[in-house]
């Protein structure tokens, strides 16, 4: 009964900042792109790419949640678990809902809705994905990001103020000391480490394929997810205002 009860509150928010979330995407997602093309009289196609702005809803929307759920759940007796299960849940029923009505837009839109115009998944592109596979890829894209704004926002609640400026300056610095090492190391290094690259996205000779980069998005997300178990577990209610 506990979890249930927490599933439907953060469904509840959560729903509501997806019909924001909407708003703002048919705004500035269509709206602008629409209101450019009607003022530059361009014959060109205008395409507006709908997976990145999810990306970042679903970071900001994991990271949210788990800065002000954690003292509400508590002080109302649930348990840590049914609070770590309830996200994990509710940020998949979330990322599914959100997967398919992007591609019902995209249906919608591009079949043809307005001349000129259209709603592109770039990555789903790329890898040549029909409507279901499609569907599917989003959703683990978004539960990736989910993921990820859910580690974000329990590392924020459970380090110091010291501690989170020290891990933020340490991020900044990392494209400078990753382009050091690459050089350092050498050319073989860097032939080994691009190949690897090519092999977790799925990139070869034949062609782009999506299953390397399908495991490659389980494995992050399940790393993100079994770091947040771990912080759940350990995280201090005093530090969850």
């Amino acid at each position: 009964m506990k979890l249930k009860t927490a599933i439907t509150y953060r469904m509840n928010y959560q729903l509501r900042s997806l019909v924001i979330y909407l708003g703002f995407f048919i705004l500035f997602g269509m709206g602008f792109p629409l209101l450019a093309m009607f003022l530059s009289n361009t014959n060109e196609t205008i395409a507006s790419e709908v997976a990145s702005s999810g990306f970042i809803y679903m970071i900001i929307l994991g990271a949210i949640g788990a800065h002000i759920d954690f003292k509400w759940f508590m002080q109302n007796g649930v348990s840590r678990l049914h609070i770590f299960l309830a996200s994990c849940l509710t940020n998949l029923a979330i990322s599914a809902l959100l997967s398919l009505v992007l591609l019902i837009a995209q249906l919608i839109v591009n079949h043809p809705l307005i001349q000129g115009f259209e709603l592109s998944n770039v990555l789903a592109q790329v890898y040549g994905l029909h409507y279901f596979a499609t569907f599917l890829f989003t959703t683990l894209l978004l539960f990736l990001a989910a993921s990820l704004g859910t580690l974000i926002g329990l590392i924020n609640a459970s380090l110091s103020k010291v501690t989170q400026l020290i891990i933020a300056l340490f991020l900044l610095m990392i494209p400078i000391i990753s382009q050091v090492l690459i050089q350092i190391l050498g050319s073989r290094f860097r032939t080994e480490l691009f190949a690897f690259l090519k092999q977790i996205i799925g990139y070869s000779s034949h062609g782009m394929k999506v299953l390397p980069l399908v495991a490659t998005f389980l494995v992050i997300s399940a790393l993100f997810v079994g770091i947040a178990f771990l912080l759940n577990r350990r995280r201090e209610l005093s530090r969850a205002n």
